[in-house]
């Protein structure tokens, strides 16, 4: 095989891909971009895995472990497929670079949401868009759990603020996932109160978008985060053990330690919930939920209670 024969190769797999619903953009930058490498290397054939790893390595400078490893998963599910049609191909082992743990979440109190909500009429006009975007979307994320691009992703057509109950219709987010959020009747009236504001802008272009900036264009995802960013700052939220952040996927945790707490305090059975949890929150399995509970002092005393009830004589086993 040739470089020109295994870049076909490369455009054949993204197309298959395509064709079965899959995103490929970032897979397609990678590909391409481990073709070029390869080729400016001296193309010889099979690749061998040391290959692919001087190929994440370089590019190592410009992207932490998680976009490593993103690179390694990307090959070798190519590598795999191209080893169907030409069986001398050598696929890299699974287990090549190793796992960074997942940071301990930063937990918004109820205070630090209000105070985020209240700077925004401080850093911006207040009544504009500029000033309702912001302080909207940091009410929607507290009380759904969304993930942001989920947010920024919903369209007017998405928000269903007439139906019983009220729902978000969210569309193919992570892991290409769709799914029907319900939503509280006093997130619906915010919403609603929102919409009205939106409706009343010309905006610059036609757009769907739910989220408008002030610029009267939808919003994207780099301008929540450095709106974010000037609230963080503004309030002077900080992580404590001075790592990056907080961030915006913080509101996520907060939301589903948040729910336990209250089903523990209505003597719900948690165990048989969290699966629902789960599905709300656009999770495959109760075990990536499992990781949003982090532990925290209101949490362990609530469970420790539940546990301690349910050894008690006709407590539930």
């Amino acid at each position: 095989m040739n470089s020109a024969q295994f870049r076909v190769h490369i455009e054949a797999y993204l197309n298959l891909r395509s064709s079965l619903g899959f995103q490929t953009e970032y897979e397609s930058y990678h590909l391409r971009a481990l073709s070029d490498y390869v080729e400016a290397k001296g193309f010889s054939w099979p690749i061998r895995t040391q290959t692919i790893l001087d190929w994440i390595g370089a590019a190592a400078l410009h992207c932490g472990l998680p976009g490593q490893r993103m690179r390694l998963t990307q090959a070798r599910c190519f590598l795999k497929y191209l080893k169907a049609s030409v069986p001398e191909t050598e696929v890299p082992g699974p287990g090549l670079l190793p796992r960074q743990p997942r940071p301990k979440p930063r937990l918004y109190s109820n205070g630090e949401i209000t105070k985020l909500q209240q700077a925004t009429s401080q850093l911006w006009k207040p009544g504009s868009l500029s000033q309702r975007t912001p302080y909207f979307i940091i009410g929607l994320l507290a009380s759904t759990g969304l993930r942001a691009g989920e947010v920024i992703a919903l369209t007017v057509d998405d928000v269903r603020l007439d139906s019983d109950p009220p729902q978000l219709h969210i569309r193919k987010a992570k892991f290409y996932k769709s799914r029907i959020v319900p939503i509280h009747s006093s997130t619906a009236d915010q919403l609603r109160a929102y919409l009205q504001e939106r409706n009343r802008v010309k905006l610059r272009q036609p757009s769907k978008a739910f989220f408008i900036t002030g610029r009267r264009l939808p919003l994207s995802y780099s301008a929540l985060r450095r709106m974010f960013s000037q609230l963080i700052q503004s309030v002077g939220i900080k992580n404590a053990d001075g790592k990056r952040g907080p961030f915006l996927h913080s509101f996520r945790h907060g939301f589903a330690v948040q729910r336990l707490l209250a089903w523990y305090a209505d003597n719900r059975d948690v165990r048989a919930l969290v699966p629902h949890l789960s599905v709300y929150l656009g999770h495959l399995s109760k075990e990536e939920t499992y990781w949003y509970l982090t532990a925290t002092p209101e949490l362990l005393t609530a469970a420790g209670e539940a546990f301690r009830r349910s050894c008690e004589p006709g407590g539930d086993s």
